[in-house]
Parts: C-alpha cells; sequence; structure tokens
C-alpha cells in the first residue's frame, strides 16, 4: 500500500487527454500535503519510473506524463500518453 494509491485510482477514473490539478487539489485526494520538495524542484515532477520517485508510478502506470508543473501558480498539467 503506497501513500499515493489514491493518486493513482483518481487517474485511473479519468478519460480526459489532459487533465490540469493545483496542488492543493492533488494534496486533497491524497489525505495530506505533498512534501517539501514537490513544491521547491521540478524533478520531484519528472516522469520516472525507478529511482526515489516512486510517487510517479501513480500517473505513469495507469497512462499518464506531467507535461506542465507551475511552481508559483501551484499547478500541474497531466498528460494521457496510451491507455
Amino acid at each position: 500500500m503506497s501513500k499515493y494509491d489514491a493518486l493513482r485510482r483518481y487517474f485511473e477514473s479519468q478519460t480526459m487527454a489532459e487533465v490540469v490539478m493545483e496542488f492543493k487539489d492533488i494534496e486533497k485526494i491524497l489525505g495530506s500535503n505533498l512534501p517539501p520538495s514537490a513544491r521547491m524542484y521540478r524533478a520531484w515532477w519528472s516522469n520516472e519510473r525507478g529511482g526515489s520517485h516512486i510517487h510517479c508510478r501513480s500517473w505513469m502506470d495507469v497512462g499518464y506524463v506531467v507535461d506542465q508543473v507551475d511552481s508559483v501558480r501551484e499547478r500541474v498539467i497531466f498528460r494521457r500518453k496510451y491507455r
């Protein structure tokens, strides 16, 4: 069971090619705050399957990738790559 399972379930239910979310929306889904690094470092949002970024699997395993991150507006755009 991963902290990011709820986010994965959210993406599994999506049908749109583009999903725009504010950080606060993601935190609401998770039921907890994003780590400070999500706000400080673009690399946290990288589309990386391995390494220490296990949270990326919550969107990548169901066909989405991060397309854009706006740290000032605290907003991220996900795009469907396959499914």
